[in-house]
């Protein structure tokens, strides 16, 4: 017979987790852009070209990734909240609450 262990925090805790890597990753993308443009500024030729649309992919992957995490840190709150609930539920069941 299996058992299992599950911290409920820990689903908040991964939430947590999520959210401050896309924004990093979204600061990491912002600051790189900032450097191509100066670069692009001082500089031309297709490599530049090239770059511009290799951003417009990082970019969309990135808002995919926000999208996923979104929907990932909404699911961790439902998992969150329906284990608390169903906790409180078994230990009333034991004390005789219900």
């Amino acid at each position: 017979m299996g058992s299992y262990t599950f911290n409920p925090n820990g689903a908040l805790d991964t939430r947590a987790e999520l959210a401050q890597v896309t924004a990093k990753l979204r600061e990491s993308l912002d600051n790189l852009a900032l450097a191509v443009r100066a670069f692009n500024a001082a500089n031309s030729g297709s490599a530049i070209e090239g770059f511009d649309a290799v951003q417009t992919r990082w970019n969309a992957a990135h808002l995919d990734m926000q999208r996923a995490s979104s929907a990932g840190g909404g699911a961790l709150d439902d998992i969150h909240q329906n284990y608390v609930i169903t906790d409180r539920r078994g230990a009333a069941a034991f004390h005789g609450a219900i």
